[in-house]
């Protein structure tokens, strides 16, 4: 879980679009022999849609939400954090779970 939050911090710091991190997250979720279940990225500046095209802005605040299954659907996981976009560009974490 903690790889899949770290790689999203990482991704948004590096001015991705919305849309390349949602499906980049989604092929490690698989690729790491999961299934990917709901949105990984929501409720943007809360509304229920990302911007998908964009990439992140100042003020921006969202949940990051890696949430995935086991391949026949049986067992599941959720998680998440709070992420704004500083007004430097950075993120910042506003849960600031312990990740193990």
């Amino acid at each position: 879980m903690k790889n899949f939050i770290k790689f999203v911090l990482v991704e948004l710091e590096k001015k991705s679009r919305y849309i390349d991190i949602e499906l980049a997250l989604a092929k490690r979720i698989h690729d790491a022999g999961y299934e990917p279940t709901t949105p990984q990225i929501h409720i943007f500046n809360y509304a229920v849609d990302l911007p998908m095209e964009s990439v992140p802005q100042p003020g921006d605040y969202f949940t990051v939400h890696p949430n995935f299954a086991d391949p026949d659907f049986t067992i599941s996981a959720k998680c998440g954090d709070c992420v704004r976009i500083d007004k430097n560009g950075k993120v910042e974490r506003l849960n600031k779970p312990q990740l193990v």
